[in-house]
Formats: C-alpha cells, sequence, structure tokens
C-alpha cells in the first residue's frame, strides 16, 4: 500500500523534482548506513570499555592483596626483630651468667689448689 502511493505520488511530481527526490533517497540510505557503522562501532567500544573496567577492577583486588601481604610482612618482620631483640638480650645474660660461674669454678679451683699448697707445705 505504501508502495503504489510512493508511485503515485512520483508519477505525478514533474520531472524536475525526481532526481532530488533520488538524491534525498541516497541521503537517507547514507545516513543509516552511518548510523549502523556508529552504532556498531559505539558497541565496540562499549565492549572494550567493560573489558578494561573489568580490567581495572582486577588490578585493584590485587593492589589491595598486595598491600594486605606487604602490611602482613611488615608485621612479622617486626614481631621477629623483637624477638631476635629478645633472644639476644637473653643470650647475653645467660652468656654473663655462664661465665660467672665459669670464674666462680675457677676461683674455687685455684683457692682449692692454693689450700692445698698450704696444707701440703
Amino acid at each position: 500500500m505504501a508502495e503504489s502511493r510512493h508511485e503515485e505520488l512520483a508519477a505525478r511530481l514533474p520531472e524536475a523534482t525526481r532526481p532530488l527526490l533520488r538524491q534525498i533517497e541516497a541521503m537517507q540510505a547514507q545516513a543509516e548506513e552511518r548510523g549502523e557503522a556508529w552504532a556498531g562501532a559505539e558497541r565496540a567500544l562499549l565492549t572494550r570499555l567493560h573489558h578494561a573496567e573489568a580490567l581495572a577492577a582486577e588490578a585493584q583486588e590485587d593492589a589491595r592483596g598486595a598491600q594486605e601481604k606487604h602490611a602482613t610482612a611488615v608485621q612479622e618482620a617486626s614481631e621477629l626483630r623483637s624477638e631476635l631483640t629478645e633472644l639476644q638480650s637473653a643470650s647475653s645474660e645467660q652468656v654473663s651468667a655462664d661465665t660467672w660461674a665459669e670464674a666462680e669454678a675457677t676461683v674455687t679451683t685455684a683457692r682449692a689448689f692454693c689450700f692445698c699448697d698450704l696444707v701440703v707445705a
């Protein structure tokens, strides 16, 4: 029905307006093609955008995990340093106590030898 109406109108138009009508139809076809091309480009760009957003979210999650691991490692290092300091202090005290005990034993042994020498002489 629309086609018959179009043909009827085309038949009534003077010869001078027919080239203009064809030009308008060609421009409408071009506009439609361009619109489809723009829509395709938009879909492709949106797909890339969604992919980039997903990668960014994944990178943020990885960074957050790395920061948590770093914080845990720093805390563990701090705890190990404290433990090392305590062990060094305790070791130093133990060495001092052991050295003191050895010194006392040496003095006692020396006194015993001296006492023996006095008793024998």
